[in-house]
């Protein structure tokens, strides 16, 4: 578990990396320039599917049902490390998601939030968004939930 400053970036997969996805991602772990933050980075991936896809995608707030992974990339960095550090690591944690593109979705898991991440209101929320926007209008009209990429109330 990341301590100190840390971002993240996933997305899901709708199967296991292949063996090229998997000498991608050896490679760009290989090349993290590093920080002061013993925790490191790296990559992470969740097996997902099973059970979870038993329920129906609109049927909850989450709609994340169908993938079978989700694959999180993340860097660490502390108080200690410069400006160019931080710089380098937030490029290197971009690098290798956009190099694994090829291999997952758009999706992303709206736990791991991500201020970088375009298109975040249909990567986190999907088809479900609009109804979530409705729920929030209705139970939370006072926006006392709030934050960056919180549902929005429009």
């Amino acid at each position: 578990m990341p301590f100190g400053e840390f971002t993240s970036k996933s997305r899901y997969l709708d199967r296991p990396l292949p063996g090229d996805g998997i000498d991608t991602l050896i490679r760009w772990v290989e090349r993290w320039p590093g920080s002061s933050n013993p925790a490191g980075a790296g990559a992470t991936v969740f097996a997902w599917g099973g059970a979870i896809g038993r329920v129906a995608p609109q049927a909850t707030a989450f709609v994340h049902r169908g993938p079978a992974f989700l694959l999180d990339n993340e860097t660490t960095w502390t108080r200690r490390d410069s400006p160019r550090a931080v710089s380098a690591g937030l490029d290197w944690v971009a690098g290798i998601y956009d190099a694994l593109a090829p291999y997952g979705t758009d999706q992303a898991y709206q736990n791991f939030m991500d201020p970088a991440l375009k298109d975040w209101e249909t990567a986190y929320y999907g088809a479900n968004l609009d109804r979530l926007i409705r729920v929030k209008r209705r139970y939370d009209p006072d926006r006392v939930f709030r934050f960056p990429q919180a549902i929005p109330d429009r």
